[in-house]
């Protein structure tokens, strides 16, 4: 079932979006990198150089990375995966698709770890280079795995326009979150803000996943 799955993660369209990705990974570790700026300035005014740089990098990988697993995911509600509930039950179907995304997603946050210090020493700015703070980072890959649970539980076949909702939501949140540094109740409703704690996170997709089993067994396919 997880093979099946994996061959329809790399069908050309998904092949393409993944392509798109990684060329837009590599993008945005480069381009806030300081280019025309000599060694010896970085070194004088290393704070400022870092913080210029993960904090643009943080908010773009914040941005992109949640889109790209709503994209790859769009296209699940397939028939002839529909079809195999008939021998493999509706319960095995559905936690192998969020098992094979999960997995996706998370190959993915490996690969943002492994090419950000390649990309600096490749780019000879190693004097900028700090490690990747755990909270923007883990935070950024809860916010996909949150996105991912919404796109399973809300887009079928005949309702692809949610996703464009998904996105404008998700964009819109991203926004009105980096407006504040406390936590509201809306964090609690649309919990995408780095500030709201990871064990909340993780029982929030949690249980949009429980939705996710319970809509899949009782839905008309």
């Amino acid at each position: 079932m997880i093979k099946l799955l994996i061959n329809h993660l790399l069908s050309m369209k998904n092949k393409i979006v993944i392509s798109i990705f990684v060329l837009l990974l590599t993008l945005i570790f480069i381009v806030p990198l300081p280019h025309d700026t000599r060694n010896f300035e970085i070194f004088y005014f290393k704070d400022v150089y870092q913080e210029y740089y993960y904090t643009l990098l943080y908010r773009l990988l914040n941005l992109i990375f949640p889109i790209v697993s709503l994209v790859v995911a769009s296209d699940h509600d397939q028939d002839y995966l529909n079809n195999l509930t008939t021998y493999l039950g509706r319960f095995k179907v559905i936690t192998s698709k969020v098992l094979t995304y999960v997995l996706l997603i998370s190959i993915t946050y490996v690969v943002i770890l492994l090419l950000h210090p390649v990309i600096l020493v490749a780019s000879k700015n190693t004097l900028i280079y700090q490690d990747l703070a755990f909270d923007n980072i883990f935070s950024t890959y809860l916010n996909s795995l949150i996105i991912l649970m919404f796109t399973l539980l809300l887009i079928r076949k005949k309702s692809k326009y949610l996703s464009y909702m998904l996105i404008i939501i998700y964009f819109l949140s991203d926004f009105y979150f980096a407006q504040f540094d406390s936590i509201t109740l809306i964090n609690y409703i649309i919990p995408f803000a780095k500030e709201v704690p990871f064990t909340y996170k993780i029982a929030y997709i949690l249980f949009i996943f429980e939705l996710n089993v319970l809509r899949y067994l009782y839905e008309d396919l």
